[in-house]
């Protein structure tokens, strides 16, 4: 039995019962066969779905595994399920504006290790250190470039985007050798 003549016989058996005042119907050969072609089918086209997108299956994996060490997590708990489908959820636009944030607010974490007042963000630090970071700071912002790194206006949304759709493509044109 084919696919569609399969679909259709279930169907059609739902119908009739449904045309029955107690909605039953007792499943005959020709009912487990069509259920069996269906079942069939599906795992198939599951199989096929898995080789014709490798590289989604292989990010994936990859981040799947990698949420799960971070998280100390296994696979029978849903954590890391759900940060992928987290992030399969948000727009390719919104990615960018998160990735776009994050490369700046490095800027600025590597700006104040450069002046050393990265180690005392936490606020453990004495008056004569506070006002050390104060004049390092106010000195160093004089320089547009360090203003700019400290604000988060080193790299621009636009230019973000342009790097990483050159880099999804790449990544999609990749031949393993």
């Amino acid at each position: 039995m084919e696919i569609r003549k399969a679909v259709q016989r279930i169907g059609w058996r739902f119908a009739e019962a449904a045309k029955r005042q107690d909605r039953s119907f007792r499943l005959n050969d020709n009912d487990i066969q069509a259920l069996e072609v269906i079942d069939s089918y599906v795992v198939k086209a599951q199989k096929q779905q898995f080789i014709n997108q490798e590289l989604f299956a292989k990010m994936y994996i990859f981040l799947f595994m990698k949420i799960m060490e971070a998280d100390n997590s296994t696979v029978l708990e849903t954590f890391a399920r759900r940060k992928i489908y987290d992030v399969l959820d948000k727009s390719i636009s919104q990615l960018v504006d998160d990735f776009t944030e994050s490369l700046n607010s490095s800027e600025a974490y590597v700006f104040l290790e450069e002046i050393g007042a990265a180690s005392n963000l936490n606020g453990n630090y004495n008056s004569v250190k506070e006002n050390e970071i104060k004049n390092k700071l106010s000195e160093s912002c004089k320089d547009p470039d360090n203003l700019n790194r400290l604000i988060g206006k080193v790299w621009d949304r636009e230019f973000v985007a342009e790097m990483l759709e050159v880099e999804v493509n790449q990544a999609i044109n990749y031949k393993s050798k």
